[in-house]
């Protein structure tokens, strides 16, 4: 019985989803849609379920294309089969903001999240889940706008409602919680964004161990909001314990491994440990071109922090040629207007000068950099 089997399949494909297994997930959820499309109507609730959940699976293996088509199909549907006010067809409505946002309709994307979290409101009240997520994603939107005042009161309004339902450790919590912590630190609030940091790497120490990667991600969080707090050689340790278990977990090579060992480096530069903090970025440098691409500005921030070490120490000669190269990065991948670029050469020209090469120092951005 086809329709039978479309059923399994879909409960399998969940299964597999639910385990964080999209390549398994995704054989048995297309096949579900398949049959359901070929023998129930469109307006199956079963059907429609099946075709929310392929479009969230291909959601999060990043097939934007093909999660906005069946994200605005099962929309479309919602509104007929469920009603344009159903929490079903609300939640279809946030789903498909999150297409607009893709596809950079921005203004499109608030009107959306703001529209359905105002009816949200109105019709599950302010503690139900889907309005708090809802809330949250109105929230990045907002921040990803510099809008901060608006996103830091949306956030904690979230993080609140998670802790008056009771799910203070749900995982929206946690990212709520994390975001807000972002947000006090880009305002200068240090000490709150330290106690939000603290607040996030407890909740994920104690809903997913202390040594899984997202746990150790909040760690090197919780470092720079600790450093920040002039704590640094409390933070040093923080960071090398992530780099540890970033190392054993997902290796060296990898880029939030590469993000630990160039913050490394700085925190050993800030506390003047320049001869450790020489090795370590060799060690970073090294990691970095094995992630990064040729020209990425990623690869350019961990050479420069090198020239810098190397100058701290006075070895002058042997910092040019890394100046040379992270402006060249820079040049390429910003362009010779980028304040980064200009940075770079100005850097670089004070090194040539100050070892006396005033022409070549002169001839800086004539032919580097743009």
């Amino acid at each position: 019985e086809p329709l039978v089997e479309a059923g399994i399949r879909r409960v399998i494909g969940d299964t597999y989803r639910s385990l964080g297994l999209p390549a398994e997930a995704l054989e048995h959820l297309e096949a579900s849609v398949a049959l359901y499309r070929a023998h129930a109507p469109e307006t199956d609730p079963l059907r429609l379920q099946a075709v929310g959940d392929l479009a969230i699976l291909y959601d999060d293996m990043n097939r934007k294309a093909d999660a906005a088509a069946l994200y605005a199909e099962d929309l479309r549907l919602r509104r007929v089969v469920d009603g344009p006010e159903a929490e079903s067809t609300l939640v279809a409505e946030v789903n498909y903001a999150g297409v607009l946002l893709v596809a950079g309709d921005l203004e499109g994307a608030e009107r959306a999240y703001a529209s359905c979290l105002a009816r949200m409101r109105e019709a599950l009240g302010e503690e139900n889940t889907n309005t708090i997520v809802t809330m949250q994603h109105l929230a990045d939107l907002y921040t990803r706008l510099r809008r901060d005042d608006e996103a830091e009161a949306l956030v904690a309004e979230a993080v609140a409602a998670w802790d008056a339902i009771g799910q203070g450790e749900h995982p929206y919590a946690l990212v709520a919680v994390n975001n807000l912590a972002q947000l006090y630190g880009r305002t200068g609030r240090t000490a709150e964004a330290l106690e939000m940091r603290t607040r996030a790497y407890d909740i994920a120490t104690r809903t997913m161990g202390e040594s899984h990667p997202t746990t150790m991600a909040l760690l090197a969080m919780l470092a720079k909001s600790t450093a920040a707090q002039g704590r640094v050689e409390e933070a040093l340790g923080m960071t090398e314990r992530a780099i540890a278990s970033l190392e054993a977990s997902v290796g060296r090579e990898h880029l939030n491994t590469v993000q630990l060992l160039h913050e490394r480096v700085e925190l050993l530069r800030t506390m003047e440990r320049f001869a450790e903090a020489l090795e370590a970025s060799a060690v970073s440098v090294e990691a970095a071109r094995a992630v990064y691409p040729a020209n990425d500005p990623k690869l350019a921030i961990g050479l420069s922090v090198r020239a810098e070490v190397l100058l701290a120490l006075g070895r002058a000669e042997e910092a040019v040629p890394v100046l040379r190269e992270t402006l060249k990065i820079y040049g390429a991948s910003l362009g010779p207007e980028h304040e980064d670029t200009r940075r770079a050469a100005s850097r670089l020209r004070s090194a040539l000068a100050g070892l006396g090469r005033s022409d070549e120092a002169a001839a800086v951005g004539e032919s580097e950099g743009g």
